[in-house]
């Protein structure tokens, strides 16, 4: 199918057929008349159809090689091992380490009081005492003894 601009109305002319359909288009089609007008003039002047596609898709890499790298970035930005992604569970971790290392420096502090307290310059009776019965397991007959829940052990 060739269309013709014929003045304010359009032909359209089968290729090997005299047979002519004549109408007035409206303005959406008559955009596309166009343009389809201008591919045929540029045919007819010696612009093959290859040579076109060429020229577009020359103008279409830079646009596509932008878009690919921006979606690299992108991409990494958030999937990465430096991403978003990488960040929250790394901050997870961190939350979980400081927790144990809150934990162990309590624990810590616990042994450091008992150690002072059994040091001979520091040494306390009565806690040397408490700790030599605790260990063999012994008791004075004029002790109160008070038992404790396993929970609410004091050492």
């Amino acid at each position: 199918m060739i269309w013709i601009n014929r003045g304010r109305s359009w032909a359209r002319r089968s290729p090997g057929r005299d047979l002519h359909e004549v109408f007035t288009p409206g303005e959406e089609s008559c955009r596309r008349l166009n343009v389809l007008y201008a591919v045929v003039r540029r045919n007819r002047d010696g612009m093959s159809f290859g040579r076109d596609m060429k020229r577009r898709m020359r103008g279409a890499i830079a646009p596509v090689v932008f878009l690919a790298v921006t979606g690299y970035f992108c991409w990494n930005a958030v999937q990465g091992p430096h991403g978003l992604k990488s960040a929250a569970s790394e901050q997870a971790v961190l939350k979980q380490a400081q927790t144990e290392l809150a934990a162990a420096e309590a624990e810590r502090d616990a042994w450091q009081r008992r150690v002072h307290a059994l040091e001979s310059d520091h040494l306390d009776r009565d806690m040397l005492d408490e700790r030599a019965r605790a260990l063999l397991n012994l008791a004075n007959p004029s002790d109160i003894i008070v038992q404790y829940a396993p929970k609410d052990r004091l050492f």
